[in-house]
């Protein structure tokens, strides 16, 4: 009885080795079959102001220490415009507009907790239409089928009428503050009054400056400029939108944008 049971072991681990050994080489097998598939990684170029004035040089044919003086010059008087307040507007660029922004709550990115961020000025840099049409095939049509309503007509809420007193209420005017817009011309003036170049040449220049920067942001590059600031093409994916005309929800296509980060100096500037 005693070597029947042994043999009854014996067999059932047997069997149980086997069964671990089929089991092992079928996973074995689907894992040969299984096809690893890397993921390529888009790589960005960081295109600097040393770049920037190699290539002015070479399309302007002027000195690399007559480009770079010229290219100085140039974002000189764009930051000293913004930090006056003004509005900087070059054409088949863009626009350049600093704005208030108030105190409010935020967070800490170190530790998480939540944190008090003081009233600061800001730079805001609007493409314009012809740098936005490089990037986006067809600028929305709201009058397109494809864009299908996706929210339901927000109406507006009747508010609620507060009567106060006129005697306690008094009345205080904003002085307005007046905006001067700087255009593409003005800045050409101003580096031909300061450089003695000719404006035709000056407007050359200029035109060689943004065509560079341009192109970088079409091949998908950053362009990082010392002192003034980065560009850098993004991705904006299809997201629900309001049709301003309607107030209808649509679908706004999947579009590249471009973002400009002012430098720590020139945001330094802006605060003082």
């Amino acid at each position: 009885m005693i070597i029947l049971n042994s043999i009854l072991l014996v067999t059932i681990a047997i069997l149980w080795i086997l069964v671990g050994i089929v089991i092992l080489s079928d996973t074995k097998v689907k894992t040969e079959e299984v096809k690893i598939v890397k993921i390529h990684k888009t790589k960005v170029i960081v295109k600097y102001k040393k770049d920037i004035i190699d290539s002015v040089a070479t399309d302007t044919e002027l000195s690399k220490y007559k480009s770079s003086k010229i290219l100085n010059t140039i974002l000189d008087e764009i930051r000293e415009q913004l930090v006056e307040g003004n509005i900087v507007n070059i054409k088949q660029f863009g626009k350049f507009k600093k704005y208030r922004v108030k105190e409010h709550a935020g967070v800490n990115p170190g530790t998480g907790e939540g944190i008090v961020i003081e009233a600061h000025n800001r730079i805001k840099f609007s493409a314009s239409s012809q740098l936005k049409q490089l990037f986006i095939d067809q600028a929305p049509d709201f009058t397109k089928k494809e864009y299908i309503p996706v929210l339901k007509k927000i109406e507006e809420l009747p508010k609620e009428e507060k009567k106060v007193e006129e005697s306690v209420v008094e009345k205080v005017k904003k002085p307005k503050i007046k905006v001067i817009v700087k255009y593409k011309k003005d800045i050409i003036d101003y580096v031909a009054a300061d450089t003695e170049l000719s404006k035709y040449k000056s407007s050359k220049i200029l035109n060689a400056i943004l065509d560079e920067i341009r192109e970088q942001l079409v091949e998908g590059n950053v362009v990082n400029i010392k002192q003034f600031g980065k560009f850098k093409k993004y991705h904006v994916h299809e997201h629900a939108g309001v049709n301003p005309g309607t107030g209808e929800g649509i679908v706004i296509k999947a579009h590249n944008r471009i973002r400009y980060v002012p430098s720590k100096d020139l945001k330094s500037k802006l605060n003082e």
